[in-house]
């Protein structure tokens, strides 16, 4: 019945993976470059989790 207030998690994954990718080409942009790498290292643990959501979402249906 109150489906409609739960949030996506597959929207908040891919948010939150887009924003980690988008703060580590700022960061190289910037001449930070293990900054850069670090926030890559992070990112790529996001698009795991991105791609459990996915695929837990994908099951469900």
């Amino acid at each position: 019945m109150f489906g409609w207030f739960k949030r996506d998690p597959v929207a908040e994954a891919r948010k939150a993976y887009e924003a980690r990718l988008t703060d580590a080409m700022n960061a190289q942009r910037q001449g930070d470059v293990v900054r850069a790498a670090a926030m890559h290292a992070d990112a790529a643990v996001l698009l795991e989790r991105l791609e459990a959501a996915e695929a837990a979402q994908a099951n469900r249906r």
